[in-house]
């Protein structure tokens, strides 16, 4: 069985640092395939890093979940899965928000750090 086929979302240090260089140091396990984030310099870091084409290096989440997505045949792939990260609050609630929406499509969700604040 070939790699885990990977969006990464948010590709901040911890993404590209952490989660990329992981991916690189072993091809064998994962690969990201599309990157979503709104900054263009750790976009296109990401990207270059990964050799992901244009048109699936996005500027959020959202038009990730836009784009219609061609499913692999089970029998020899895996699902993609996102990768999506919070910071703040407001980002957390619009975390979960697309978590929720990933999921409802039948996406395959990996959160990291997400806290719910209560009150």
């Amino acid at each position: 069985m070939g790699p885990v086929e990977i969006v990464m979302v948010g590709a901040g240090n911890r993404g590209y640092l952490a989660y990329g260089a992981f991916a690189l140091r072993h091809p064998g396990a994962a690969r990201f395939v599309a990157v979503a984030e709104p900054d263009y310099g750790r976009r296109a870091r990401f990207a270059e890093a990964h050799g992901i084409p244009a048109d699936r290096q996005l500027r959020s989440w959202a038009e990730l979940a836009e784009r219609p997505r061609s499913r692999p045949r089970r029998s020899t792939r895996r699902w993609t899965a996102p990768t999506m990260r919070a910071r703040s609050r407001l980002r957390a609630h619009l975390m979960a928000f697309a978590a929720e929406r990933a999921r409802a499509s039948g996406e395959t969700v990996i959160m990291e750090r997400f806290r719910r604040s209560v009150s």
